[in-house]
């Protein structure tokens, strides 16, 4: 690495903290409902003297407490640590996270491209994105699962690089114990379970350079979504026979009652069907979620807010769609490395769309922050093609 993208990355970092930072301390530290939550359980832990088999054995949720263990531990640390500043201390690492987000984004963006203005840009669409800025104040698990997660899909693409075999062997081991970090601290995370399984697929050469790869694998995605709904509204409509334990309590309690509600964005009630009636009214619920997922403009935000995310979300889609366009029509990624990091970016946008369009989107878009990085690494080849297309700047 020259001592010129040294400086870039450096750059990157402060000027993630400087905004961040700016950000929580005009805004303050914002505590969520869940917030209260995190905070009894690390309480139970600490005074469970972090016996973690009992406190399994002995806290309840409707979705099983172990897929929240490692952000439950994080919080009661903090807690020994700070004190009653352990609040500050997590929007404080929330900060960190993200600004490290932004250095793995830039770094990969600029390997994939080798264009520093595609850096820029993504840099630019990643910090001015308010969802990014929004919950990074808050005392929850959002910023610090979405370091963990993009970690996981950094450390795959630098898989994809020619290396030595001892940097492949302790890649693949810290890829493995981000993997689990992922499972065990979001419910989430069990999604990057497939994510990395599908990437060690896309990454065979002679999978990803076949001359129909692309139209294969967007029929796949394709048919993933379609297959998924059909799954769910199957379920849905006959919740009884569930043959698990695992996740039948979530099923009945948050799910179903969502559904039979129209509930389409959590707490939004101008976006609610009727409650559904047939088959086909469970998946339009479903289709609509998936809509909405990507909506960024509500009435119930302000009007500064709606033209902020207009003026980000706008390129930013509008680039990611540039970015299809020119790998996937114009064919004009010959980089095998490219077309891997582009579809397994593309399988995970997928994966997590329909992961909380099935189950909840929540009424501020909380978990739509898991994808961004991901559309903005796609935008990147956006930028590089109407680059290369209508401008002739170095």
């Amino acid at each position: 690495m020259n001592s010129e993208l040294r400086i870039i990355y450096l750059w990157v970092f402060v000027a993630s903290c400087l905004i961040l930072a700016s950000y929580v301390s005009y805004y303050g530290v914002a505590i969520g409902l869940d917030s209260v939550g995190y905070s009894n359980w690390a309480d139970q832990l600490i005074a469970y003297h972090f016996n973690i088999k009992r406190f399994l054995e002995e806290v309840h949720f409707h979705v099983p407490i172990y897929l929240y263990l490692g952000f439950i531990t994080l919080v009661a640390v903090l807690k020994l640590l700070f004190g009653a500043g352990w609040t500050y201390a997590l929007v404080a690492l929330n900060c960190l996270c993200i600004a490290l987000v932004a250095i793995m984004l830039s770094y990969l963006v600029y390997r994939l491209t080798r264009d520093k203005h595609s850096v820029g840009v993504a840099v630019f669409l990643f910090l001015g994105n308010l969802d990014i800025l929004l919950w990074t104040k808050y005392v929850l698990s959002d910023s610090s699962y979405l370091c963990l997660n993009f970690l996981c899909y950094f450390l795959i693409v630098l898989l994809s690089f020619k290396h030595s075999f001892k940097i492949l062997f302790l890649s693949l081991l810290l890829l493995f114990c981000v993997l689990v970090a992922n499972i065990l601290y979001r419910p989430t995370g069990l999604a990057m379970i497939a994510i990395v399984l599908g990437g060690l697929i896309l990454n065979n050469r002679r999978v990803s350079s076949h001359r129909l790869f692309w139209k294969i694998f967007l029929i796949t995605l394709f048919g993933i979504v379609i297959l998924a709904i059909i799954i769910h509204t199957f379920v849905l409509t006959n919740y009884s026979s569930w043959p698990f334990d695992f996740g039948k309590e979530y099923w009945n309690n948050l799910v179903l009652k969502d559904y039979l509600k129209g509930v389409v964005v959590y707490d939004r009630p101008y976006t609610f069907h009727q409650s559904p009636q047939t088959y086909v009214d469970f998946m339009f619920i479903t289709l609509d979620k998936i809509f909405h997922f990507f909506f960024f403009i509500t009435k119930d935000y302000s009007f500064i807010h709606n033209t902020i995310n207009a003026l980000i979300f706008g390129p930013t889609y509008f680039l990611f769609g540039a970015g299809i366009f020119m790998i996937v029509m114009k064919k004009q990624v010959d980089n095998s490395t490219q077309r891997f990091a582009v579809s397994l970016a593309l399988l995970v946008i997928t994966i997590f769309t329909i992961y909380h369009s099935l189950t909840q989107i929540d009424f501020d878009w909380r978990y739509r922050i898991s994808i961004l990085p991901y559309i903005i690494v796609v935008s990147s080849f956006g930028v590089l093609y109407l680059k290369n297309t209508f401008f002739k700047f170095k």
